[in-house]
């Protein structure tokens, strides 16, 4: 039997739309493990924003806004297992 490490696919975690016109992005988990945190940061590395998802009523998708100055973002999405990394820009 091989060994293997858990995977970080891409098509886990779905944002949509990038680039954004307003600002408005939404996160899609294509798991079963739910969001417990999304955190967005700047290009220099600032945390720009920070949600913290209800534990009792797990979400397997999130809208969020990302801060009103245009450009490009990493999000990290954590669930109870993982944490993904992500980019959304906004023009």
């Amino acid at each position: 039997m091989p060994l293997s490490i858990s995977k970080n696919k891409a098509d886990d975690v779905v944002i949509y739309p990038s680039p954004t016109a307003d600002g408005i992005v939404n996160i899609k988990m294509n798991k079963s493990d739910p969001i417990r945190k999304i955190i967005v940061y700047n290009v220099q590395g600032q945390k720009m924003n920070e949600w913290i998802l209800d534990e009792v009523y797990p979400a397997f998708s999130h809208q969020i806004e990302l801060p009103s100055a245009k450009g490009t973002y990493l999000l990290e999405i954590y669930t109870k297992t993982q944490t993904f990394s992500r980019k959304a820009v906004f023009k």
